[in-house]
């Protein structure tokens, strides 16, 4: 407290700076000093509310021109088309016929016991 710190309860003054760390400041403002306020008592002790006057609450702020609206403007709805590329249709069809086509072929020669025929380089061909 005021730079300084505590070891163990203190009461506290009006303008009296209570630090929690580093970036934590407080300043201790009261307008009656009570010095039995602060301090943890044993007895029940009647607490009188504190009257306060009443403040209206503050007008609503005025808009002016250039602040931002307080709801988003009404857009109207785009509904976006979409255009297939013809172009990527033929590549993914050409793709799965060149599977199928790979598949039948192994198929073929598998079948008709050609492994020799068309991959000599594996083992137990002659």
């Amino acid at each position: 407290m005021n730079g300084q710190r505590l070891a163990g309860p203190r009461v506290l003054k009006s303008g009296e700076v209570v630090s929690f760390g580093e970036q934590i400041v407080l300043v201790f403002e009261s307008t009656n000093f009570d010095a039995g306020a602060t301090v943890v008592s044993p007895r029940a002790v009647p607490v009188a509310p504190i009257s306060r006057p009443v403040q209206p609450p503050p007008p609503p702020p005025v808009d002016y021109a250039g602040s931002v609206p307080a709801s988003p403007p009404v857009t109207t709805e785009v509904v976006e088309t979409r255009s297939f590329n013809p172009v990527i249709i033929a590549i993914g069809v050409a793709a799965i016929m060149f599977l199928c086509m790979c598949g039948i072929f192994f198929w073929w020669v598998d079948a008709t016991f050609r492994w020799c025929v068309f991959f000599p380089f594996l083992n137990g061909c002659p």
